[in-house]
């Protein structure tokens, strides 16, 4: 069988050398947008750690960090995940910064107009939602990238996490749980 899982490769300064771990086969991509506005963050999760990637108002990737990530936060920040990627993720050399394959990867997957495309204008307060704390805030935010990514081509190797039917099958698999027990005096 042939195998299609895409392999990235980055050279980071400073940074641990060698392969980061995938969840399940998997990385999971996060987005925020940092309160100024003037750089977005892109977060692509492995099992327990994550390269940040900070990237221009052009989306041309500025700096990159490979950084662990604590069980608390990624419980955390799992809601916020809209996307998953089959690949291989490892960091070559830390002698000096090389991010191409990083953003051949983003182009290929249409990751920017997945995301909507930012114009040079404000972004309003739905596209902030991103870092919203409450399940509702989660939900609605969601939806919007279901929404805006409905008609985007997703390459046959990535998945969509809809999050709201994930958390509504969570809670109804939890509901028929029981606990039985009997006693004998």
């Amino acid at each position: 069988p042939e195998n299609n899982t895409q392999s990235i490769s980055i050279s980071v300064r400073n940074a641990e050398i060698g392969p980061i771990e995938a969840d399940e086969g998997c990385f999971y991509f996060r987005h925020r947008v940092a309160r100024n506005q003037e750089i977005e963050f892109i977060h692509i999760r492995g099992a327990s750690e994550e390269v940040m990637v900070a990237l221009s108002p052009e989306w041309e990737v500025r700096s990159v960090k490979r950084q662990k990530v604590s069980q608390e936060n990624l419980i955390r920040n799992a809601n916020n995940e809209f996307f998953s990627l089959e690949m291989s993720l490892s960091v070559q050399d830390n002698s000096f910064n090389s991010f191409n394959s990083l953003s051949s990867m983003f182009e290929e997957i249409g990751l920017k107009n997945m995301l909507g495309e930012h114009s040079g204008e404000e972004a309003s307060q739905d596209e902030v939602i991103m870092l919203g704390s409450t399940d509702a805030d989660q939900d609605v935010l969601a939806e919007k990238i279901e929404a805006e990514t409905a008609h985007v081509e997703i390459p046959a190797r990535a998945k969509i996490l809809n999050v709201p039917e994930l958390w509504r099958k969570l809670i109804e698999v939890e509901s028929q749980l029981t606990i039985e027990a009997s006693s004998t005096d």
